[in-house]
């Protein structure tokens, strides 16, 4: 090799910042039940897309797109003007967008534990401090008091902090007062606040209507899973216009593809729909649980598209029966360890599940 690249950043280079490359994953297996990644699994809204994708326009893929129009409807139906949004990639990348407008090396970032990774990993690749307020199991499940929060807040004096409601992978959502009371103690300390609603309306409150009244909280937002579109990448954040010029300097040179900007402008159009299939989802999760806790295993239902389950001594049983069914997810934190969790699906898709537990409950 002639010659060497010069070094990368430090917070780069560390050993520690560690990736997957993407080049070696595989297609999931279309013959097994999708049940691991947080989808939108109702065949009703998967018909929806894509219908409303089979006949975009043809400028939808030969032209750089125009955002414009998005913005406006996404105005309407927010209630709230264009202003107060970005468009991003998902809410990952509302995320990294405030990470890359407000984190400098040796800034504090202040998160729950366990919650979505990339809170860590940009932190990291932006030099930031991570502290932690960990979940604690209480009647069975994972808790944490927005009292333990504010503490934190108050001792850390973080420049972010991070907290989705709900929060992923542990399925908590704080009481709508102690969240209030989390914002307020942010903004007390000087901290911008990202409340990430990626699962809303599953979990039906929100603090977006907050965003009129505190000029130090922003709310991401993804149609990747109510809406049904988690391979178009589209997502948003909503905040005061203050904000929204910062975030807006690093954006890319376009926000989102026009394919995805296209299908999520004609998407909104079907709130409707879309709520009627949050509402069959969230039956179908309840009867889930219903049907574990028959069958004697513990399970708890969560303000998410996903549910926990506890199959005791059954598990490694239970797990080599869905093998070559269905596609599930484990976490390696010692709070969810000893859960295998399950996406959100109609009682249908969720019945050979239902009917592997049930085979090996009654074995003896």
């Amino acid at each position: 090799m002639k010659f060497l690249p010069p070094a990368p950043r430090s917070h780069i280079a560390d050993d520690t910042l560690w990736r997957p490359s993407s080049y070696k994953s595989e297609l999931r297996p279309k013959d097994l039940l999708w049940l691991d990644r947080g989808e939108c699994l109702d065949p009703k809204m998967i018909s929806l897309v894509k219908k409303l994708a089979s006949d975009l326009p043809d400028d939808t893929y030969f032209a750089y797109p125009t955002p414009g129009p998005l913005y406006r409807k996404l105005s309407k139906y927010l209630g709230i003007s264009p202003d107060h949004i970005l468009l991003t990639r998902g809410s990952d990348g509302a995320i990294k967008t405030v990470y890359e407008a407000y984190i400098e090396p040796g800034d504090t970032v202040l998160v729950s534990r366990p919650t979505y990774q990339m809170y860590s990993i940009y932190a990291q690749i932006f030099g930031a401090r991570m502290a932690f307020v960990d979940y604690e199991v209480r009647k069975g499940r994972p808790y944490v008091a927005g009292s333990d929060i504010i503490a934190n807040i108050r001792s850390e004096k973080p420049k972010l902090v991070g907290l989705p409601f709900p929060d992923n992978p542990v399925g908590f959502a704080l009481p709508t007062e102690e969240l209030k009371a989390v914002i307020e103690a942010a903004g007390d300390c000087g901290a911008l606040i990202l409340i990430d609603e990626a699962y809303h309306p599953f979990h039906d409150a929100s603090a977006i209507e907050w965003v009129k009244d505190y000029g130090h909280l922003v709310i991401a937002r993804t149609f990747s899973k109510a809406w049904g579109m988690a391979g178009i990448r589209l997502g948003y954040t909503v905040a005061q216009p203050s904000i929204i010029e910062m975030l807006n300097k690093v954006r890319t040179m376009i926000e989102a593809d026009g394919v995805a900007m296209a299908l999520a402008e004609r998407m909104l159009d079907h709130e409707g729909t879309m709520l009627a299939s949050v509402a069959r989802l969230r039956a179908a999760q309840g009867w889930f649980v219903d049907q574990m806790l028959q069958l004697g295993f513990y399970a708890f239902d969560t303000p998410c598209n996903f549910v926990h389950v506890d199959f005791g001594a059954k598990r490694s049983a239970v797990e080599k029966a869905l093998k070559n069914v269905v596609r599930f997810r484990v976490f390696p934190d010692a709070l969810l360890k000893p859960y295998m969790r399950f996406t959100t699906t109609t009682k249908s898709r969720f019945q050979p599940v239902v009917d592997i537990a049930r085979n090996i409950a009654e074995s003896g």
